[in-house]
């Protein structure tokens, strides 16, 4: 096969309007403020004494207090309604994910060695960072044991998984509800009974937790249909603001069981399970997200899926012309879902990772073979923002850690691109978003083959033989 500088070249992003931002696609990262939010946290922002008692500490007893304490027990009404728990006092209200991790893992596995139940955690390796870090200090500091169970490779855990690394000492399973990298949703109802029903421990006095960071918004989450007794949220994750988040704390089982210990001292708020006092207008957005969630999540979850699958055919129908037109159908197809599934001189020219399991509606976790995807990203900077699967170091680039642990093939690890898409997406932008990506890594593959024709040639001129220029297209 023979490639052209023009032949590549001819491929090159036209420039975006002036003014205008790059598509965002990076949804699973952050998410910009709904206008339900804005609206519930905008009579917060007045200056002085007038007209308002909002700004109140909600402890204090007066009338300005007790206006900052009706806001909180509406926005916990809302929390609790869209995770259906049975009682907003399961609400807990913290600064954030990492927090109501925080509280969740260190305050139940203190909890549970204090009582005498044990000190094994079982959890997955690939759990966001933030409570692998913490799973971490409690190995390495506390002198817990830690099994951290290994997905497979649509990242998932399996209830056999589950039950299998349970000990008589067990004392709490901390699973992600979803992986907020590929997307994949792992079956918590089903490990939750494989906890419940073990013979090898009391499964009720097992603590199970699950990180719904990125699964509150894009499915369902039910708490009492999950079975599970801690549940953290992330308000930025759901169009309210960064710096809030909340933590379901299960009534029948931690609270009947003494709750968790504090790892935060101070005063007695949020029912003497956190201290700090409440920031009473980021959880009146808090509250808001959660009740469109509660109002619209059917509509919500069917228009993120098409606008994910959208985006797929976008990619894959824009490949399929490009591989054609520019000499590449004898290296890729689009045709095969995984890199092993033919046995032709043609490989996939991506696969979509997770394909095989449910995955979260709006996630389209997809590694085109042989690229980079931080050069990719690099190209694509002025028209589309999304993230990459693998990290650039100084002089190296490393497969993500879930990747890893899904055992990718680095070939489409390296260039994994993560395209998170949200309530402020459109059909159309998902069709230019595939377009722009699959003019750019057929850039990038015509490139690569331009750079091995030269090598190629070199090699032949220091053998002796006269070096052919490369054919024009």
């Amino acid at each position: 096969m023979s490639a052209s500088s023009d032949s590549s070249s001819s491929l090159s992003l036209p420039p975006r309007p002036e003014g205008a931002l790059p598509v965002y696609c990076d949804y699973n990262a952050t998410t910009p403020l709904s206008e339900a939010v804005v609206a519930a946290m905008s009579p917060f922002l007045v200056a002085g004494v007038v007209g308002t008692t909002l700004f109140g500490n909600p402890s204090s007893s007066h009338i300005y207090g007790a206006s900052a304490r009706q806001k909180l027990d509406e926005a916990r009404s809302e929390v609790a309604r869209a995770l259906n728990a049975r009682s907003p006092r399961e609400i807990l209200f913290v600064s954030g994910a990492t927090e109501a991790l925080n509280t969740a893992l260190q305050g139940a596995a203190f909890a549970q060695r204090a009582r005498g139940r044990g000190k094994h955690i079982i959890s997955c390796s690939f759990e966001h960072i933030a409570a692998l870090a913490i799973l971490d200090k409690l190995v390495k500091e506390d002198g817990f044991d830690v099994t951290l169970l290994s997905p497979d490779s649509n990242g998932s855990i399996s209830p056999e998984q589950v039950a299998a690394a349970i000990r008589p000492d067990t004392v709490l399973v901390s699973l992600m509800l979803a992986n907020n990298e590929v997307g994949s949703v792992l079956p918590l109802a089903a490990i939750a009974q494989a906890v419940r029903s073990s013979s090898v421990t009391d499964g009720r006095t097992v603590f199970i937790h699950t990180d719904a960071s990125q699964a509150l918004g894009k499915i369902e989450v039910d708490v009492g249909a999950l079975d599970v007794d801690l549940l953290t949220v992330a308000g930025h994750k759901i169009y309210a603001s960064k710096g809030v988040g909340a933590l379901y704390v299960r009534e029948g089982t931690v609270v009947a069981q003494g709750g968790l210990r504090k790892f935060m001292l101070g005063a007695n708020h949020e029912g003497d399970r956190r201290a700090g006092t409440e920031n009473v207008q980021l959880i009146a957005g808090l509250g808001a997200a959660c009740k469109a969630i509660a109002d619209e999540l059917p509509q919500l979850m069917t228009r993120f899926e098409a606008l994910r699958d959208g985006l797929l055919q976008a990619i894959r129908e824009n490949l399929a012309v490009l591989i054609k037109a520019h000499g590449l159908a004898e290296r890729y197809t689009v045709d095969q879902p995984h890199a092993d599934a033919t046995a032709s001189s043609a490989r996939p020219a991506f696969v979509v990772h997770c394909a095989g399991t449910r995955r979260l509606t709006n996630t389209l976790s997809i590694g085109f073979h042989g690229v980079n995807a931080s050069e990719v990203l690099h190209r694509l900077r002025a028209h589309v923002s999304a993230s990459a699967g693998a990290a650039c170091h100084a002089d190296s680039v490393s497969l993500s850690y879930v990747l890893a642990a899904m055992r990718v093939d680095p070939a489409y690890g390296m260039g994994t691109l993560r395209l998170s898409v949200g309530r402020y997406n459109e059909p159309q932008e998902m069709r230019e978003v595939g377009a722009w990506i699959a003019r750019t890594v057929v850039q990038m593959w015509l490139e690569q083959a331009q750079r091995a024709q030269a090598q190629a040639g070199d090699k032949l001129a220091e053998a002796g033989y006269e070096k052919v220029p490369a054919a024009k297209q």
